[in-house]
């Protein structure tokens, strides 16, 4: 059985970072979470024999941690110059 080292969840955690980091905005959402199912994958693939719950537990958390975090900084960074209106306004108006 194998189990998660702590330096192969740092290279994980890592993994996941770089996808979703600044640079990586301008991209649709579904283009990057395709990009991130397959180091998911891989990692839980690698370590899914050894009695690893709590570990894929905390890797489950920082990744949807990341994802909304990303997700919600993308949708506040309206572009510059244009009279695109707040994601709140949007809100507001799609309720009524």
């Amino acid at each position: 059985m194998r189990r998660a080292s702590a330096k192969s969840q740092a290279t994980f955690c890592a993994k996941v970072r770089a996808m979703l980091e600044v640079r990586t905005r301008n991209q649709a959402a579904v283009a990057v979470v395709r990009k991130v199912n397959p180091i998911t994958r891989g990692w839980a693939g690698a370590f899914h024999f050894g009695n690893s719950t709590r570990v894929f537990g905390q890797q489950q958390t920082f990744v949807r941690h990341r994802l909304r975090r990303w997700l919600w900084r993308k949708s506040m960074a309206a572009p510059t110059g244009s009279s695109a209106s707040s994601p709140t306004t949007d809100w507001q108006a799609n309720t009524r």
